[in-house]
């Protein structure tokens, strides 16, 4: 986290930095931090594959499932060779 705040407080239109932020805010189980984090990299590239990874997975943790389940198959649409998106997905139900 320490590394990707020096390139984001410097560079801030990179997506993809703030989406790998979310994923380790994810690994230290500060969901608060990783879901601002997945929506800022969204605001910035709306189709960003890892960011919208991360924030389905979230929204899986959370019991958000509805939310999950939409975004994990819009995913699949966008990535039909993604195994992480079907995965994501078929998990759910």
């Amino acid at each position: 986290v320490k590394m990707y705040k020096k390139v984001v407080y410097t560079h801030a239109e990179y997506s993809e930095v703030l989406a790998r932020m979310g994923n380790c805010y994810m690994r230290l189980q500060d969901l608060s931090n990783a879901e601002s984090h997945y929506h800022h990299s969204l605001e910035l590239s709306p189709k960003g594959y890892i960011a919208s990874m991360g924030l389905g997975l979230l929204e899986f943790q959370m019991n958000r499932l509805d939310d999950a389940i939409e975004r994990l198959s819009e995913m699949t649409k966008l990535n039909p060779d993604s195994d992480k998106a079907w995965s994501g997905k078929s998990n759910q139900r």
